[in-house]
């Protein structure tokens, strides 16, 4: 089989044309390892190693192409290999190749996401470890990387954080505006005693000023609809929602 001419494209392919009109479109890589710019012949055997050879390259290069767009674990690069039909054997060889040239290091990926999330989110930290835990990294490493998010910073996010929900939310009694932000919290991936001494540190609005705008804002509203003792049923009954009761 002879080899009749090659056209270089974008991105370290080729296109060689064989004599049988056949064109095989092949990773740079391949071409060099065989030489292909350099010989005229090609025998069948040869052709089909280079193509075996050129699937590897196509899944490596979409590998390093998924990890380039933003940083990934291993497993994630795993997961999306075997996804699209690339071999068991084939994805050790190119993960190990991966770890190898430091494209895959699960320590530095797992330390560049908690430092984004505590950055960039409201997440705690038993959040982030569930997060990363989904993406196949080990406990151990897990565990390392969270040493950044320490008590101090952590404080210093609640803070923020409870700051936030206590202006957003001054209809709401005391206790009302307690339970929705620890409730937020927890969910958010904080401890309890965490959230509960950052929110007893602050100085929240006296309920009797809360309850007193609230009331008066509820008659204003319902009495337009209401009056006598219904209207005071329905002003309590929605006072009772937000958290007033008495």
């Amino acid at each position: 089989m002879k080899i009749v001419c090659y056209k270089k494209k974008k991105n370290g392919l080729y296109e060689v044309y064989l004599s049988d009109n056949r064109c095989l479109e092949l990773y740079e890589d391949v071409i060099l390892k065989y030489e292909l710019l350099i010989r005229s012949n090609i025998d069948d055997n040869t052709i089909e190693s280079v193509i075996n050879e050129n699937r590897y390259y196509v899944f490596y290069y979409m590998a390093l192409k998924f990890i380039k767009v933003r940083r990934r674990s291993v497993k994630e690069v795993n997961d999306k290999l075997y996804n699209t039909g690339c071999s068991s054997n084939m994805i050790f060889d190119i993960l190990n190749k991966l770890i190898f040239q430091n494209y895959l290091n699960d320590s530095d990926y797992a330390s560049s996401f908690v430092n984004e999330q505590i950055i960039t989110t409201s997440r705690g930290p038993l959040k982030i470890k569930a997060e990363l835990l989904k993406k196949g990294v080990e406990e151990s490493i897990i565990d390392d990387a969270l040493l950044q998010f320490d008590k101090d910073t952590q404080k210093e996010k609640l803070h923020k954080i409870i700051g936030k929900l206590i202006k957003a939310n001054k209809t709401r009694s005391n206790q009302a505006l307690k339970r929705k932000i620890v409730s937020d919290l927890l969910s958010q991936g904080f401890s309890s005693s965490d959230i509960l001494t950052v929110y007893d540190s602050f100085d929240v609005s006296s309920e009797d000023d809360i309850k007193k705008k609230e009331y008066e804002k509820l008659y204003k509203k319902l009495s337009k609809k209401y009056s006598g003792r219904e209207l005071d049923l329905k002003i309590k009954e929605k006072m009772y929602q937000k958290g007033f009761y008495n």
